[in-house]
């Protein structure tokens, strides 16, 4: 296994990475800048002053573009294999390839969870979207956590630009979603709902979703009570995004009671512009008890929203639990 084909593993293993178009490789930057090209300009009606006149050029309409940065950051874990474990592996090669895949799958994880749940928000009182508290006594973050990133993920992002307001799961709260996307929203193939495990769950019984007469092929009961397309966009189901939080869509830290909340959103998918950094290292140090695996890997990622004179390329719904 070298590292240069490490990358490759990983984006592999990410079931959400591989949904997402916007991979810009390997950098071996702290940055790299992405440019966006907006909507073509509309052609306007009736003859234009001639060329030699150059009087057309001064009320000319620029080319409508932008630009992003994705930005590198480090994220690290170790891993203890006891020599026990060593030794009394089926096979060496067994154990190698246990570790192997527990590092790529980590890897995988994390990313996953970073893009959705990044927050450049240290203050906790104002608000990281993973952990905010106004109590007397805050919890403070550590700052080692992996949420808190260069740039702000898909639940930030989400709740700055618009959040649909509580409500029992139905037809209308996600068509009430979809719509907040704009223009995005007749683009089905690069959109994705990106559910919660309780919304998941509280989508097969939606009416509208659940029978054949209704929905057609796509139907809850035709799929074996899973819904894998909804206003025909394909459902991205994750741990990562939470199943409990506020009615602003934040965690509540130390205010369980806060917290009665589910969660989905729309994201439309060209808008997430991803890289990876250095290669990614594993180093192997031996100790009396055995060996830790030090692992490091350099990942960014930034979210295009309302880029170039574009709409709005992510929405939230809250969803009531009963």
């Amino acid at each position: 296994m070298y590292k240069d084909q490490l990358y490759s593993m990983v984006a592999e293993e990410a079931d959400f990475l591989n949904l997402l178009p916007g991979n810009h490789g390997q950098v071996y930057a702290p940055s790299v800048k992405v440019s966006i090209k907006g909507a073509p300009r509309l052609f306007n009606k009736g003859a234009q002053t001639e060329w030699s006149d150059g009087t057309n050029v001064t009320g000319a309409d620029s080319l409508r573009t932008g630009q992003v940065t994705i930005d590198i950051a480090k994220f690290s874990t170790q891993i203890f294999i006891s020599r026990e474990e060593a030794r009394y592996a089926v096979t060496q090669w067994s154990l190698v390839e246990y570790v192997k895949s527990m590092i790529l799958k980590g890897a995988a994880e994390t990313i996953t969870s970073v893009i959705i749940n990044g927050d450049t928000q240290s203050n906790i009182t104002t608000g990281n979207v993973n952990k905010k508290t106004n109590g007397a006594n805050p919890v403070a973050l550590a700052g080692t956590e992996h949420f808190l990133t260069l740039d702000n993920g898909l639940r930030k992002v989400a709740i700055a630009n618009t959040v649909v307001a509580a409500a029992a799961i139905s037809r209308s709260q996600y068509q009430a979603t979809l719509l907040k996307l704009g223009d995005y929203a007749a683009d089905a193939p690069n959109l994705m709902w990106i559910a919660s495990a309780d919304a998941a769950t509280r989508a097969r019984t939606v009416d509208g979703y659940d029978t054949m007469e209704k929905y057609g092929a796509d139907a809850s009961n035709v799929k074996g009570g899973l819904i894998e397309m909804i206003e025909g966009i394909k459902v991205f189901k994750t741990r990562h995004l939470l199943s409990s939080v506020s009615s602003a869509g934040y965690i509540e830290t130390g205010d369980d009671a806060a917290n009665t909340k589910s969660q989905l959103m729309l994201l439309y998918k060209p808008s997430i512009q991803y890289a990876f950094g250095e290669d990614m290292v594993i180093v192997p140090i031996e100790r009396a008890g055995g060996w830790m695996l030090d692992v490091a890997m350099w990942f960014g990622f930034v979210v295009a929203d309302e880029v170039a004179g574009l709409d709005k390329v992510v929405a939230t719904a809250i969803i009531n639990k009963s």
